[in-house]
C-alpha cells in the first residue's frame, strides 16, 4: 500500500493534465441517502429483503426458490439514513459477504470493508474529501493490492470528471458526469484511455425529482431506452425497456406497512399471467 501511495502522486499529475476548465469551489451534486435508494421513508433502523422466483400452479402461482439475481440482503442504517452494515445472502439463504461502512461527523462515508462469510477481508475502500466533496476513492483487495483508484475534479457549473486506474501508473480512462440545476445526475459517459466512448447514460427527471427516463448506449449491449411511471404513493409502477431487438414492460404492485413503506413487491413482465418475482421485506423502525 505504501508503494501505491507514493505512485498515486504520479497518477494525480496525469489526471491534472486532463483538466479542461476551471474548478468551481461552491457547486456540489445532490446527495442521496442509502435509505432513499432502498425506497425507505421515516426512521428506519434495519431492512431485510428477500426475493423469490414464482412457480405457476393450477389455481394461480406460489413463491418458488430464492432469486439469485436479485438483492437478498440485510441492511442496518444510522440516524442519517446511511448503511453501516450490509449482509448479502446466497441462493441457499446463507451469508455470502458482510460489508461495514464508517462515516465522519458530517455524514460523509470514510471507509468500507467487505469480508467473506468466514471473515476474510475481500475488499477495502477509502474515501478522501476536499472542500467537503469527494476527492479520491481507493479500492484495495485482501492483500492490500490496488483494485481501483479514482480522482474527482469538479467543474463549473455542473460536471464532474472522474479519472480512474486499475493498476499503479496505468491510467485506464475517465468518465464525465453531468448534472442539472438541482444537482441531479443527467449524464454519465465513460471513455477509454484513448478518449473512445465506452458507454453513455442520459437521465431525465420529473418535477418531483424522480427519474422517469434513461437512455443508454453501450458498446457491448447496444442502445436501450427506459421509461418509468410512478403510482400515487411515489413508487415505481411500471418500467418499459426498448432495445434494438425488442421491448419489455415490467409492472409492479406493492403492499405497504403503516409507515408507508412497501413490504411486498410483485413484478409482472409483459402480458404474463403470473408474476416473475416477489420481493418481501421486513422493516424495523426507531422507537
Amino acid at each position: 500500500m505504501k508503494n501505491y501511495l507514493r505512485s498515486a502522486a504520479a497518477v494525480s499529475i496525469w489526471m491534472s493534465a486532463l483538466v479542461f476548465t476551471s474548478c468551481n469551489t461552491s457547486w456540489s451534486p445532490a446527495v442521496e441517502t442509502d435509505a432513499s435508494k432502498y425506497e425507505l421513508r421515516g426512521a428506519v433502523v434495519s431492512l431485510r429483503s428477500v426475493p423469490y422466483k414464482v412457480d405457476s400452479t393450477e389455481d394461480g402461482y406460489r413463491l418458488g426458490e430464492l432469486d439469485p439475481l436479485a438483492n437478498n440482503i440485510y441492511v442496518e442504517f444510522n440516524e442519517d439514513g446511511n448503511a453501516t452494515l450490509l449482509r448479502r445472502y446466497n441462493r441457499k439463504g446463507e451469508v455470502a459477504s458482510v460489508q461495514t461502512s464508517k462515516y465522519d461527523e458530517a455524514g460523509r462515508i470514510q471507509e468500507t470493508e467487505l469480508v467473506s462469510s468466514s471473515g476474510d477481508l475481500l475488499e477495502k475502500t477509502v474515501y478522501t474529501y476536499r472542500r467537503g466533496r469527494m476527492s479520491t476513492m481507493t479500492v484495495t483487495d485482501g492483500m492490500d493490492s490496488l483494485k481501483k483508484y479514482e480522482e474527482y475534479e469538479y467543474f463549473a457549473p455542473d460536471s464532474v470528471r472522474v479519472c480512474y486506474s486499475f493498476k499503479v501508473n496505468r491510467p485506464a480512462g475517465h468518465r464525465l458526469m453531468l448534472y442539472d440545476e438541482r444537482g441531479l445526475l443527467t449524464g454519465n459517459i465513460m471513455y477509454s484511455v484513448n478518449d473512445k466512448v465506452i458507454s453513455e447514460f442520459r437521465m431525465k427527471y420529473d418535477e418531483s425529482g424522480r427519474r422517469d427516463s434513461i437512455y443508454s448506449d453501450n458498446m457491448l449491449f447496444g442502445k436501450l431506452s427506459t421509461k418509468m411511471e410512478y403510482d400515487g404513493n411515489g413508487f415505481n409502477s411500471s418500467l418499459t425497456m426498448s432495445g434494438e431487438a425488442r421491448t419489455t414492460v415490467l409492472r409492479f404492485d406493492y403492499k405497504l406497512d403503516a409507515h408507508g413503506n412497501w413490504i411486498e413487491k410483485t413484478t409482472w413482465q409483459d402480458d404474463g399471467a403470473i408474476p416473475v418475482k416477489v420481493e418481501k421485506r421486513e422493516i424495523e423502525y426507531a422507537g
